[in-house]
């Protein structure tokens, strides 16, 4: 899972790997934010994305058996 948040936005993609070992998007998410979270800090805006994409996608990743990894983009954490 991938996950990022800008300004007014977060987006994040869900991905498994294949054979080749490579990420393959298997779903797309994105969320405008309300006025109140737009004044959050940046760091809280990332984390934010992660909950949000766990939300989304509980039912798909609630029975899993191999780990789920969470990638964020660092900048201005």
């Amino acid at each position: 899972m991938e996950t990022d948040a800008f300004d007014f936005a977060l987006n994040v993609i869900l991905s498994q790997p294949k054979e080749d070992n490579l990420p393959h998007p298997v779903g797309f998410h994105s969320y405008k934010f309300f006025p109140t979270e737009i004044n959050y800090e940046t760091h809280d805006k990332k984390l934010l994305a992660i909950m949000d994409a766990f939300e989304e996608w509980r039912h798909i990743l609630e029975g899993v058996q191999h780990e789920i990894i969470v990638c964020i983009n660092p900048k201005n954490l």
